[in-house]
């Protein structure tokens, strides 16, 4: 038969216990620094990707080698990258190209340009390579290195 009414016993009880977080304290204060440490090494490895394949298309573009000026080896060489602050930094500079070549690179991302032969009145058409700087399409592959490196850097202070 079941018992209505108040019960005799005392509902109110308390647990004590004592949480040791040093390991959590640690974890927290050195996550910065692993963090810092993946996202600048994912950061460097997807700029010397950009680099390496905008140089390639660069100097495969229509006429590399063929008039003898190597200017699109040498807008190539101006292609770099640094990473600052937590920021990957992409530049073309014109490379060793004399100053008045240094906007070359600019015309090799069009489809063509015209411009004077020798200094002269004649002018010719000149075919660029299409867009070879293409920064938005590492965008993904940089989604992803980004989420790599937080969890590595996470991994590395869970251990």
């Amino acid at each position: 038969m079941a018992r209505k009414g108040k019960s005799s016993g005392s509902a109110d009880k308390s647990v004590t216990m004592s949480v040791d977080h040093s390991a959590l304290d640690k974890a927290a204060a050195a996550l910065p620094g692993a963090m810092d440490d993946e996202v600048g090494g994912a950061l460097r490895r997807l700029g010397e990707d950009f680099v390496t394949a905008t140089q390639r298309k660069l100097k495969s573009g229509p006429g590399a080698g063929k008039y003898g000026t190597r200017s699109r080896e040498k807008a190539a060489a101006g292609v770099g990258f640094d990473v600052k602050s937590g920021r990957l930094v992409l530049e073309s500079t014109g490379g060793n190209q004399p100053s008045e070549h240094r906007g070359f690179a600019a015309f090799y991302s069009k489809s063509s340009w015209s411009h004077p032969v020798y200094g002269g009145r004649a002018r010719v058409s000149q075919r660029g390579a299409g867009t070879w700087w293409e920064p938005e399409s590492y965008a993904k592959q940089a989604e992803q290195l980004l989420t790599d490196a937080g969890q590595r850097a996470l991994d590395k202070v869970d251990k």
